[in-house]
């Protein structure tokens, strides 16, 4: 993921924005902002998951229920 586009959802949710920087810090990734080339809040998980859909972002965290429907 290093130097890539990431679409996170928004501060306050938990499968687009918190698991992730738990992720990070568990792969010893303490700054996730200086690793990536790129994050946004694209404000909704379905709207994280279109920004990679439509190239916008390379990665995109997105609660399962909203990927899987």
């Amino acid at each position: 993921m290093r130097g890539k586009r990431f679409a996170f959802v928004e501060h306050a949710t938990m499968a687009g924005y918190l698991f992730p920087l738990a992720y990070f810090k568990a792969s010893n990734i303490p700054d996730p902002q200086r690793y990536l080339g790129q994050s946004f809040f694209a404000g909704s998980h379905d709207a994280s998951i279109l920004a990679v859909l439509n190239r916008e972002a390379d990665i995109g965290a997105a609660k399962n229920t909203i990927f899987d429907s």
